[in-house]
């Protein structure tokens, strides 16, 4: 079986690199083909090696029409940017966004027949509509593409929206509410503890921990579970459907034969798992727990190996697209480690079972972390081993009865549950604030890639450790990681050299950019791309130390993320046109240095010029980065008047220039004499797409292809790198991150 389980597994991943159309009828046809020779193996002599192939061409087949089947029911094009009455039902609602499920939809008085899906609802927090979930709402409001920050190690919403079924974002301008009120117990548990304990600070914790529903956790406690390695106890899974099963099961017990016992337990699961919201984690935790039940109870010799191999085909059939869900890989991950440290070495002493059994979910968490999550905790090793039996034994115990309280109106009861949980959580969370506070200087660099592959092979090397040549084993384990970390961290550009990565941060600027072993971040986006675009592709690159930070001028969509850079990285020296904020030194016409061979130097502002000039935009720093042959110019947000000023002189032409294009591309900016001067090859435009400023002006545009540049915008590439190399002879590379994506089916 294990053969045909990884020949499976082959066929599902190959489709994660080599797209292939397909219909039903090849998926039919291939279903069909496979199990007939599956069958025919048994009783006839049919090559193992073409079952093998053949199974291999049913994984790559289930993802593929499982990709084609969610592109067909995506919304057409000519939806979007168009403004539209919508009726739906509301799922999720916070301060800042709500989920709804689309009922109705007219564009003008045309209404449009079968367009349905989730979408969600962005509001500004002064203008929150205090939707109730369950309840209709006509709402009005601008159709839009949902987006992303398209850089490596940034969060991927367009990935998650994909898996998600969510199909557009809607910019919000009017609401009315219906007196309509989709009713269920769900929807009922959640208004009724949003309203009743709004007072406390754990309650959205509480509403995660019964219901699944996160969203009104903040960020702060958020990024403390996350730091702790602990976030997996917040989200619905296999631990709260089990401690479910197994109450039930223990219950019923005294009143009934086992067999009955253990389908009540399934009962009571399976209803759990719909009131928690049926989330692809809760299906997953009951295709696991049914399969168990079911064999045990037909007595089956199964061993707990091929249990975990077959309800891996059962949940990758149900949910082909699961590959893309790092929780599913995690999920496996920890079933297969608590099989195999089931029994084992029972006489050791408990709590060193418990460390070796966190230690070791370490290593085999740490390729899934550094593929789609981030650097894994290593805290993780620690405050695990307290956090799972406190929130097993006694936390989501009394979180269930609270639910049953609620429900049978015992308010004075439930009150009084409700103060214990809140009491147990705040001291659970200011010890995990206790532990992270006393380790932040032992803080490890975060890393975030999209290669799936290092799952399958570091997890095979973390598994070595329980092979016989236990010495062997774990030496090559430490190789591995030590290639897998430290090969991530390895600088690759050379002395003389500079790699320019122009970050897709919106609408706003942010550029790193980097020498053979300094790096200089020009400008930090606003204060949301700083902390979503920028710091987390700063940890992508693990980069801990800036060496320079420029704000080019004070407008918040070049300074907006400097307090979040600050907090998350030390910053040597903060250079802009005047003191403030901190701010060490400032950017003066002809101040130069050198770094690793590469040559820097401020082309405007001279002291004088400060006086003359009114706009804030007018003042930025302009910096020149070059190497023998090469140049690259950052422009800021200067205009026209300022560009003819500064390059009316004559400068020392390299065989390449290439520029970071002033102002978004507007079309107060890059003037034919800028042109003139420059004569670039390529030209960077850093701009939101579909952005409400039109930037790029199409007059920039023109000018630029009129002078045979090439261009490249961060709202349709996302990251831009750029190197500048003299081994490449004149030659200006530029590559998109977007591109990188291509061939992803959530990208298709």
């Amino acid at each position: 079986m294990t053969k045909y389980i990884f020949a499976y597994l082959v066929g599902l991943l190959a489709h994660y690199q080599v797209h292939i159309q397909l219909n039903s009828i090849v998926l039919n046809f291939v279903l069909i083909i496979t199990a007939s020779a599956l069958i025919a193996k048994r009783y006839f002599l049919i090559s193992t090696q073409l079952v093998i192939i053949l199974v291999m061409m049913l994984g790559y087949s289930i993802f593929a029409y499982a990709s084609l089947a969610v592109k067909n029911n995506s919304w057409p094009d000519n939806i979007y940017k168009n403004r539209a009455n919508i009726l739906v039902d509301i799922e999720q609602s916070t301060n800042y966004y709500s989920i709804a499920n689309v009922q109705n939809i007219f564009i003008g008085n045309e209404y449009l027949k079968n367009i349905k899906g989730k979408i969600k609802i962005k509001h500004k927090y002064k203008q929150n509509p205090e939707f109730i979930i369950g309840e209709y709402v006509w709402i009005y409001g601008q159709i839009e593409r949902p987006d992303w920050y398209k850089n490596s190690g940034c969060f991927n919403s367009k990935k998650y929206n994909w898996l998600n079924g969510i199909q557009a974002e809607i910019k919000l301008y009017e609401s009315a509410k219906t007196t309509k009120l989709k009713t269920s117990i769900r929807n009922y548990l959640l208004n009724t503890i949003k309203s009743r304990y709004t007072y406390s600070h754990m309650m959205p914790i509480v509403l995660a921990l019964l219901l699944g529903d996160k969203s009104l956790i903040v960020a702060e406690d958020k990024e403390v579970f996350i730091k702790t390695g602990t976030a997996h106890l917040i989200a619905i899974s296999g631990l709260h459907i089990g401690i479910i099963y197994i109450f039930a099961n223990l219950i019923a017990m005294r009143f009934v034969m086992p067999v009955i016992a253990n389908m009540i337990g399934l009962v009571f699961a399976t209803i759990y798992a719909i009131v928690a919201g049926s989330h692809y984690s809760c299906q997953r935790a009951l295709i696991f727990l049914f399969l168990i039940v079911i064999l045990k109870l037909l007595n089956r010799g199964y061993s707990k190996f091929q249990i975990i191999a077959i309800a891996f085909i059962l949940i990758s059939l149900s949910q082909p697209l699961c590959i893309y869900d790092y929780g599913f890989w995690m999920s496996f991950v920890a079933v297969f480690s608590i099989a195999i440290f089931n029994g084992y070495n029972q006489k050791t002493n408990i709590i060193l079972r418990l460390v070796y059994f966190q230690y070791t979910l370490f290593l085999l968490f740490l390729p899934i972390g550094l593929c789609g999550i981030g650097s894994p905790s290593y805290l993780a090793v620690l405050t695990n081993i307290y956090a799972v039996p406190v929130f097993s034994i006694f936390i989501m115990p009394l979180v269930f009865i609270l639910g049953a309280l609620l429900l049978c109106s015992s308010d004075y009861l439930a009150d009084e549950i409700f103060k214990v949980i809140d009491i147990a959580l705040s001291v659970l969370i200011t010890t995990q604030d206790y532990i992270l506070e006393q380790t932040k200087k032992f803080q490890l660099p975060e890393s975030n890639t999209e290669d799936v592959g290092i799952i399958i092979i570091f997890s095979i090397f973390s598994l070595s450790m329980f092979f016989k040549q236990i010495a062997f084993s774990r030496g090559l384990l430490l190789i591995t990681m030590s290639m897998i970390w430290f090969g991530g961290t390895r600088n690759k550009v050379g002395y003389g050299d500079v790699k320019i990565n122009v970050i897709d941060v919106g609408q706003g600027t942010s550029v790193l950019i980097q020498t053979a072993t300094r790096n200089l971040l020009y400008d930090t986006g606003t204060k949301k791309a700083g902390k979503y675009a920028v710091a987390p592709f700063l940890n992508s690159q693990f980069i801990q130390n800036i060496d320079a930070l420029v704000v080019s001028h004070w407008d918040t969509d070049h300074s907006g993320g400097l307090p979040v850079l600050r907090e998350k990285f030390k910053i040597n020296e903060v250079i802009s046109y005047d003191f403030r904020d901190g701010v060490d030194s400032l950017c003066r016409k002809n101040k130069r240095w050198e770094w690793d061979g590469v040559n820097f130097e401020f082309i405007y502002p001279a002291s004088t010029d400060l006086n003359l000039v009114i706009k804030e935009n007018n003042r930025s720093c302009v910096l020149k980065v070059s190497t023998k042959t090469q140049g690259f110019s950052l422009l800021g947000d200067i205009e026209a008047k300022v560009e003819k000023q500064i390059y009316s002189e004559k400068t020392n032409k390299l065989e390449s220039e290439s520029i970071l294009v002033a102002h978004h591309g507007s079309k107060t900016s890059t003037s034919t004499n800028l042109l003139n001067s420059l004569n670039p090859q390529l030209a960077i435009i850093s701009a939101g797409q579909n952005n409400s400023y039109g930037h790029p002006h199409s007059k920039v545009i023109e000018s630029l292809l009129l002078k045979n540049v090439r261009i490249r915008t961060t709202g349709d590439c996302g990251l831009v790198t750029i190197e500048l190399s003299d081994k490449l002879g004149g030659y200006t590379s530029a590559t998109c991150y977007e591109h990188s994506l291509k061939n992803r089916p959530y990208n298709i």
